[in-house]
């Protein structure tokens, strides 16, 4: 696994566009006048990964291009050639390249910085997200742990810099690399330059131990969730789709084998289960859970081979299910949700569209405002609900910029609630309400305000 490209916008010298800079497996060296953007570069590197002496960047205003904080920093890192053990490290923020065999493993991290002006003082607000558009979860800390870089400042004052010392820039290097003194001293002709001393600085990847130190559908069988997350999939290409419709599946699984509710589900249930086993053992759910999230099964023969690797996660708990609750993994055939006008039609939390015309695609996932609490999406649409009274109306004096000189308890959770409904777009926000909620002055207020109004009839 190596860092195979970054794309920078918006910071220091990098502007509004996006600018890829690819790197190659093993050395990649950078050469650039001043001021052309090499150390913010490395930077950049090092506030979205981590550095291995838990150093911590404070972000300032002139970290953003032309000290504009009105625009948001994007910094994405693309981590290619991801070996078995680092697929179920990460197994819940993996992405595919394709859908078509083989499928291509990669992970992407995606962090983003606002400058809110709105606290006293004004500070810099980040986060880190993953999936090929950032719409995934966040690495674990301890999978975290496994991307920390070394970072060396720019060497100024080299007689100071360069001495020696446990905190020392090369020491840095050299206490996190067990095989640097592996290989032999000498060169003789033919030999291979990787078996030369020092081994281990263009790969010490491998001595890493990795892991050492929503939605409520309830579904009938574990090959529903199963079916689901694939559906997901499909659309997105990350794995964190598929793993956490699996994990859900497993949870019931769990609780239906251990007769109590062991594991309790969660916005990631995956992390969850992990945490109820003893850390020797998270590795090897990881590993199993991949091969599970791998599997292909077209028939029933093939499916008993994905109850088999059920079976296998059982284990971990020291569980297994008895042949009455075995029901739960049986074989059923996939339903088609085709609309009938003689039943109602199922319901179905995720929609792909595609304009018959144009050919232009768009995923759509439609949940609560608690399901989303935490992620992020390209373009969100909030819908006028109610609860006692319609919760976009009653706050809408506060998107016209004309609040109330008192508050009500009522309009308090109204307005956190919409708040983190209307802060999930990264790109796009719309909100839809009946048009007879909203006059033609409140309409100039919104206009006003930057809303930009659509009446549609």
């Amino acid at each position: 696994m190596y860092l195979s490209s970054i794309q920078i916008k918006n910071f220091r010298c990098f502007d509004d566009q996006v600018h890829t800079i690819e790197f190659n497996p093993g050395l990649t060296v950078l050469v650039g006048e001043n001021d052309s953007g090499k150390s913010a570069i490395l930077d950049a590197i090092k506030i979205v990964l981590g550095t291995t002496d838990l150093g911590w960047y404070r972000l300032e205003s002139t970290d953003f291009h032309n000290e504009d904080t009105t625009k948001e920093i994007s910094i994405v890192c693309k981590f290619s050639n991801l070996t078995p053990d680092e697929q179920a490290a990460f197994l819940e923020c993996v992405s595919y390249e394709e859908q078509d065999e083989p499928m291509v493993p990669s992970l992407y991290l995606h962090w983003n910085c606002k400058y809110v002006t709105t606290f006293k003082p004004p500070r810099p607000i980040s986060n880190l997200t993953s999936g090929k558009q950032g719409n995934g979860p966040s690495p674990s800390a301890e999978s975290r742990e496994l991307i920390r870089v070394t970072y060396l400042r720019a060497l100024r004052d080299a007689y100071s810099d360069m001495q020696s010392g446990r905190h020392s820039r090369l020491s840095q290097i050299i206490q996190h690399i067990p095989t640097l003194t592996d290989g032999k001293d000498e060169y003789q002709p033919g030999m291979n330059l990787q078996e030369l001393f020092p081994k281990g600085i263009y790969d010490y990847w491998p001595n890493y131990n990795p892991l050492k130190n929503s939605k409520n559908q309830i579904q009938k069988c574990f090959i529903d969730y199963f079916r689901i997350g694939i559906s997901e999939f499909s659309c997105s290409g990350d794995m964190s789709c598929l793993v956490n419709w699996i994990a859900k599946g497993m949870c019931r699984v769990i609780n239906r084998a251990a007769k109590t509710s062991f594991v309790m589900p969660t916005n990631n249930t995956f992390v969850t289960i992990e945490k109820m086993l003893p850390d020797e053992k998270h590795l090897i759910y990881r590993q199993l859970m991949l091969d599970l999230a791998l599997s292909k099964f077209r028939t029933k023969e093939e499916w008993n081979s994905v109850i088999n690797k059920v079976d296998n996660i059982l284990k971990l708990f020291d569980l297994s299910l008895i042949s009455r609750d075995r029901v739960l993994l049986n074989w059923v055939d996939e339903v088609s949700f085709e609309y009938d006008d003689k039943k109602a039609q199922s319901k179905v939390n995720n929609y792909f569209y595609q304009d018959s015309v144009t050919g232009r695609s768009v995923y759509l996932e439609f949940g609560s405002i608690h399901s989303v609490k935490g992620r992020t999406h390209l373009a969100t649409m909030v819908l006028e609900t109610f609860s006692s009274a319609h919760n976009i109306k009653s706050i809408l004096n506060y998107l016209c910029g004309k609040p109330p000189k008192k508050t009500t308890k009522s309009n308090i959770g109204r307005l956190k609630c919409q708040y983190v409904a209307m802060s999930r777009a990264t790109a796009l926000l719309c909100l839809a309400i009946p048009k007879e909620f909203v006059d033609a002055d409140t309409q100039k207020l919104l206009a006003d305000n930057g809303w930009t109004i659509n009446v549609l009839t």
